[in-house]
């Protein structure tokens, strides 16, 4: 908690008049980034549907947005018992909108269609969770040029 503290700028008694124990800050944190996600997620699918965008290109643009979001902490919460009750239902529509939008890219044909939905949502969730992924670096060129149909 000291180090979150020192990187808000807050003692550490301050944070812990928000948040009980380390536990709560980050389900807070996750739930903050899946709120995010939805949203992004929502306004690319809205997007696609206005036919401003294609929908490989509203993921690519939702990917952009996830590295920028604190979403490895989600992975930890996904099985666990919550005191947010939200939260699963978070991490399910989420997923659900993440699934739309790649099953949309592998219909138009933009989206490589030799490999699920559920298993380039697992292949996605791997690079743009990690700590420290830059949008305009190596991994993630990679992942997108990868996941684009030939």
């Amino acid at each position: 908690m000291q180090q979150i503290a020192d990187a808000a700028g807050l003692s550490v008694g301050a944070v812990y008049r928000h948040f009980p124990d380390r536990r709560a800050l980050i389900e807070h944190i996750g739930s903050e980034s899946l709120q995010a996600l939805n949203v992004s997620s929502a306004d690319a699918l809205g997007r696609i549907g206005e036919a401003e965008i294609t929908a490989f290109d509203g993921l690519v643009a939702v990917l952009r947005r996830c590295v920028a979001l604190p979403l490895g902490l989600t992975h930890s919460l996904i099985d666990d018992d919550h005191r947010d009750p939200g939260l699963p239902d978070l991490i399910a529509r989420s997923n659900g909108l993440l699934l739309r939008l790649i099953a949309l890219a592998q219909a138009e044909g933009t989206l490589r269609a030799d490999f699920t939905p559920d298993a380039i949502l697992v292949g996605i969730s791997r690079v743009v969770c990690a700590p420290d992924v830059d949008p305009e670096g190596l991994e993630f060129a990679v992942l997108i040029d990868g996941l684009r149909a030939r």
